[in-house]
């Protein structure tokens, strides 16, 4: 699992996640604890729940690993703020160096608070 650093803030949809220049609305996001605005976490996120897509919600990523693993490639990239892994079909090709746009569904991440590690 991806873990990302950041933060709860209020935006006028509901609670986002924030980390960096990213952002992810928490609208769809069933909390199990209430949260609060300001609250820092940690975003969970599958390698399989990223999506790479032209028009997805977080662009910026550089391919930095490209593994083939026959049924699935696994491809490793980043931005300043770190690095995620992302599993896509065996046939999707990449190329180290080329620029990733990801999508991120928030129905499918889990959210941790970053003092106790509870499930949120």
């Amino acid at each position: 699992m991806n873990f990302i650093k950041g933060r709860l803030a209020s935006t006028g949809e509901g609670l986002s996640f924030l980390a960096g220049d990213r952002r992810l609305s928490l609208s769809a996001y069933q909390f199990a604890t209430a949260p609060s605005a300001g609250q820092e976490v940690v975003l969970g996120v599958r390698p399989e729940h990223f999506e790479i897509a032209s028009n997805g919600t977080w662009p910026g990523f550089k391919v930095d690993i490209v593994e083939p693993m026959g049924a699935d490639t696994v491809i490793w990239c980043s931005d300043p703020a770190g690095s995620v892994q992302v599993r896509t079909t065996g046939s999707r090709r990449a190329a180290r160096g080329e620029s990733l746009t990801l999508h991120v569904d928030p129905a499918q991440v889990s959210l941790f608070s970053a003092e106790t590690g509870e499930r949120l």
